[in-house]
């Protein structure tokens, strides 16, 4: 079975901008959390073959869930989710804006507190889990959307972020969701590369994936490569072409800065 994902809608955007028509398609597949670190692992380890100094990483999945009849059980949902993922409430919709309020209203959880563990060497911090659940109201109902987003960097603890990844995967397998999580990495040259050669350090990475360039699309301040690799097994649909990876530079003049970001399917953080 497939689905269209939410993701979808940013990547059109993006690509909008550019002037390309984009119709992407996303596969149904079961994911477990030890598949989503693999994937985590291969965009880190090429990064860093390819002298990338690492600043961020990121999960992240967006899920069209289901239409619940009542506000109510919409808001028991956000709240039932919310709690297994082991998350503390920050925003939820005000009383006078419900039970009929004429646009969407939203629920955003992430943890109060970013545990931190010292020791000779490095301070190690927990990843931060961030949920967003959205209720908008249909003749039917409530449609209900959820984005979770979860961010690290190669300070975090391993073992933390794997305990972390298995919270949130229960939680949603406890309600029927199936977790398919899109992997951001997204680093640094302390140069301003010029524009050939930031489309061979963009070539550079694909080929050590072991993907095939589909499209490209360059503007004076950003490189964008999509592409194909049969390494890693979710993939949408451009142009008629199967495509799961996408790797990205922008030149920051400012700070006489190149930063790089890698995705797969896309990419899912601004650059």
């Amino acid at each position: 079975m497939k689905k269209y994902r939410g993701i979808q809608f940013l990547l059109c955007s993006v690509m909008m901008v550019f002037g390309l028509t984009v119709f992407a398609e996303q596969q149904q597949e079961k994911q477990d959390p030890a598949a989503a670190m693999r994937d985590v692992d291969k965009l880190v380890d090429i990064m860093e073959q390819t002298g990338i100094e690492l600043e961020h990483i990121q999960l992240h999945d967006g899920i069209a869930h289901q239409t619940f009849e009542q506000w109510e059980e919409a808001q028991a949902f956000a709240t039932r989710i919310g709690q297994a993922m082991g998350l503390a409430l920050i925003e939820q919709p005000s009383p006078a804006d419900i039970p009929n309020a004429p646009t969407s209203t939203a629920f955003h959880f992430e943890e109060q507190t970013q545990q931190q563990h010292q020791d000779e060497h490095t301070a190690n911090k927990t990843a931060r889990t961030m949920l967003r659940v959205i209720a908008t109201p249909q003749e039917a109902g409530w449609d209900t959307y959820l984005t979770i987003n979860i961010q690290f960097d190669a300070t975090n603890d391993r073992d933390q972020t794997m305990q972390q990844l298995e919270i949130v995967f229960k939680a949603l397998e406890n309600e029927q969701i199936v977790p398919q999580f899109d992997t951001c990495t997204q680093g640094i040259i302390n140069d301003k590369l010029t524009d050939d050669i930031q489309i061979k350090k963009l070539n550079k990475l694909l080929d050590l994936l072991g993907a095939q360039v589909v499209e490209k699309v360059e503007d004076p301040t950003v490189k964008s490569l999509s592409a194909y690799s049969p390494d890693f097994p979710f993939y949408i649909w451009t142009n008629g072409k199967k495509m799961n990876l996408q790797a990205a530079t922008h030149v920051d003049h400012l700070n006489s800065q190149t930063r790089i970001t890698v995705g797969t399917p896309i990419i899912t953080i601004e650059y």
